[in-house]
């Protein structure tokens, strides 16, 4: 038996992610879904949302540990711009 398509309400009452991230992510093909009617309601199946999200997540970590590396090295720079 295939598993039942859900809404993007109920990925993000799931997931406790907001429905407008679910549908950024949608829209930018890091969770497939589909829309059985062009224009309407996108339809995921959570297990596929589930695995996309493990991904986005390791991949979100990953750059906010490069953007906190950044801000180190910018804020050591500017001090020592300070300093003179």
């Amino acid at each position: 038996m295939s598993e039942k398509l859900i809404r993007t309400g109920d990925v993000a009452a799931s997931t406790g992610l907001p429905e407008g991230y679910i549908r950024r992510l949608a829209r930018r093909g890091i969770i497939p879904s589909v829309r059985p009617i062009p224009g309407g309601s996108r339809y995921y199946k959570l297990s596929v949302v589930e695995r996309a999200l493990d991904i986005d997540s390791a991949t979100l970590q990953s750059t906010e540990a490069q953007v906190r590396r950044f801000n180190e090295s910018f804020n050591k720079i500017s001090a020592q711009l300070k300093r003179g």
